[in-house]
């Protein structure tokens, strides 16, 4: 049987703790008080790796971009002033 780790809290003694429990477990006693705790919604684990490594060959891909575009700039005001000794 798969059990599975819930956040709990007392409405009791406002003890909060985290409980091993399983798919028929109706009720859970407080380690503080001994009375019945409530199960607390909480957000569901999410891992976002695959979404930030999108974002990091994404941005990697402006940076490469951008930096062609650089030196593709420079080339032509290094030749302008090479060949006129002015940028314009």
């Amino acid at each position: 049987m798969a059990r599975h780790l819930y956040d709990f809290i007392c409405p009791h003694c406002c003890a909060d703790f985290e409980e091993l429990v399983g798919p028929d477990d109706k009720s859970v006693i407080c380690p503080e008080c001994g009375k019945d705790a409530e199960r607390q919604l909480c957000a569901p684990t999410v891992d976002w790796r695959p979404f930030v490594f999108s974002l990091r060959s994404n941005n990697e891909a402006a940076i490469d971009k951008w930096d062609r575009k650089r030196k593709k700039k420079l080339e032509v005001e290094h030749r302008k002033l090479r060949d006129h000794g002015t940028y314009e």
